[in-house]
């Protein structure tokens, strides 16, 4: 399949097309490596320090990473370095810690005399991550880095429009040591893909980012096989402006808030509710702002909002 630099509309690359049969050979080896290899049994110290190496690597290569999403999907290269990549990273530090720290056995409580609970932490099984097209790389590091931090085998499909940093991502697991069957990525239509990943019987869990409807859709198609779910799907978020509010930091609040990431965020500010007194001051205000925002190619400088991801 192609995929599209939104900026100028010509075809980066071609990626690889999968079908269901695919998607059913990534959830067997995933699926095998739980069973009977070495990511579930290692110690949580020895996982956490792979997910340590794949955070030094991500902050290593950082400039490739933002060069795919910049290309790929259109994020303004220099919020990617600042901010995003920074946010990835950060997430394998963060859950390696926490392998560290929480996963080792588990909690012992006395109930009643003689009565003892014990709470075993243990994986689940194979993850399936599914993500969408605004925040490729931090959506799916928010689902690889606690389902590998705790154990799980994964199975990735991200969004069709914006596959490249997924497929970075996953070299960067390679390079840093996961073993074989641990970590596998399918590119691909969402709609056979993701109907395989959701209906398959040893698929465990289903971690989503997306359209209620389609989060919808994902919890009915699970439901036979009882999988775990988390589905975090869209929403709109009003902000509320009293007239006894700093205007200047209202408005730059009300302004990042729809028009970061071109608008494309999951809990973009889409509503804005202002009290009468200010109102017309704050919309004539908030109006100019977006006249004076600067449009344009998401790997210049001085942009500050790119193109839409896709047509």
């Amino acid at each position: 399949m192609p995929t599209t630099d939104p900026t100028t509309e010509a075809v980066i690359t071609q990626f690889a097309k999968a079908t269901p049969a695919d998607a059913d050979a990534a959830v067997q080896a995933a699926h095998e490596a739980f069973e009977n290899g070495p990511w579930g049994r290692m110690h949580h110290e020895q996982r956490a320090k792979i997910l340590f190496r794949m955070a030094d690597l991500l902050d290593e290569r950082s400039e490739d990473f933002a060069l795919r999403e910049a290309m790929d999907m259109g994020m303004p290269y220099r919020d990617f370095r600042e901010t995003i990549l920074p946010h990835c990273s950060g997430l394998f530090r963060f859950f390696g810690g926490l392998a560290m720290s929480a996963m080792d056995g588990g909690y012992r409580s006395s109930y009643e005399q003689n009565l003892k609970i014990l709470t075993r932490r243990e994986p689940l099984g194979v993850v399936a991550a599914i993500t969408p097209f605004n925040f490729p790389l931090a959506l799916t590091c928010s689902k690889i880095a606690p389902g590998l931090a705790s154990g799980n085998t994964i199975v990735h499909k991200p969004a069709s429009d914006t596959p490249l940093t997924a497929l970075a991502l996953a070299q960067v697991a390679l390079d840093a040591g996961v073993p074989e069957g641990v970590y596998n990525l399918v590119t691909g239509p969402g709609g056979s893909i993701g109907d395989t990943l959701v209906r398959h019987r040893l698929v465990e869990k289903i971690a989503f980012t997306g359209s209620t409807s389609v989060g919808q859709s994902l919890i009915r198609n699970g439901a036979d096989t009882m999988k775990h779910m988390t589905m975090e799907l869209g929403g709109k978020s009003p902000n509320i402006i009293f007239a006894d509010a700093c205007l200047d930091t209202a408005l730059q609040a009300a302004f990042w808030g729809i028009f970061w990431n071109k608008g494309e965020v999951c809990v973009a500010g889409s509503r804005l509710l202002v009290e009468r007194p200010i109102y017309e001051e704050f919309v004539a205000r908030l109006a100019q702002m977006a006249r004076d925002a600067v449009l344009g190619d998401p790997l210049e400088p001085g942009t500050q909002i790119g193109p839409i991801a896709s047509q």
